[in-house]
């Protein structure tokens, strides 16, 4: 679908509905691949790049919050002026950006799909042993859940640590907007499902408790599933879920 890490532009005839899809920190349109063939031919798919992704680490380091922002905003307003309806695929960081953003293009956005939600981060060791296994490029191709770390994580590794100082002003902004998002949680009103991961090793439970007190999201579990990797039984859950949704709105 995406490629190595690059956006993925699908435009159809139809004018009716497109489809934004937001990836999360570091992460990839890649994320979405699987999901992508299952929805509808008629819709137009929109998978962005998140400005400083897909490239080197002094790249992403001299990227902001603000960008981010300003790139989903960018979008949305795009996507209002060419489509009857707009339709939300967000992924951890994507899901904040877009709850964040969206509120004023409520009119246009029919639903959301929002997968590991970090209303409140929890890093846990596992998440950070295999992020520095990455980065130095030291995944064991046989460890599923660190080769499938690597091909989610869009910044070209490193082995000079210093370098990776200048991630930090990004993950403090990141919890910024962790805060900003979870303080107005219940005023976003659209439609959405939201599928948190029971195995999440970056997502802390607490961030389930602000979402089900929104009317508008049905929360589902997705046990067996970390913050970056389906398992397989909860995709098709997830799956069955989302075209069922899809199909009661069209």
């Amino acid at each position: 679908m995406s490629g190595c890490h690059e956006e993925y532009v699908r435009i159809s005839d139809d004018k009716k509905t497109a489809c934004l899809m937001v990836h999360g920190i570091t992460g990839s349109p890649r994320y979405f691949d699987n999901i992508i063939p299952h929805l509808p031919k008629e819709w137009s798919i929109y998978n962005i790049l998140l400005d400083g992704h897909g490239k080197k680490v002094c790249d992403f380091s001299k990227t902001s919050m603000k960008k981010w922002k300003a790139q989903v905003d960018m979008m949305l307003e795009m996507l209002s002026d060419e489509y009857e309806e707009i339709v939300i695929f967000a992924h951890s960081m994507g899901t904040l950006l877009c709850m964040d953003t969206g509120e004023r293009y409520m009119d246009r956005i029919k639903y959301m799909v929002l997968f590991a939600v970090p209303l409140c981060p929890r890093l846990k060791f596992k998440a950070m042993y295999t992020s520095l296994k990455v980065i130095l490029k030291m995944v064991d191709e046989e460890n599923e859940f660190e080769t499938n770390a690597g091909e989610q994580y869009s910044i070209e590794p490193d082995w000079r640590l210093w370098r990776y100082v200048g991630f930090a002003p990004r993950y403090i902004e990141l919890l910024a907007l962790c805060r900003s998002v979870r303080a107005k949680v219940c005023d976003v009103m659209i439609p959405s499902s939201v599928f948190m991961c029971g195995k999440d090793e970056m997502v802390g439970r607490k961030s389930w408790d602000y979402l089900v007190e929104n009317p508008c999201f049905a929360v589902y579990c997705l046990d067996k599933s970390s913050h970056i990797q389906f398992d397989e039984d909860d995709f098709n859950y997830a799956l069955a879920e989302i075209k069922n949704r899809i199909t009661k709105k069209s």
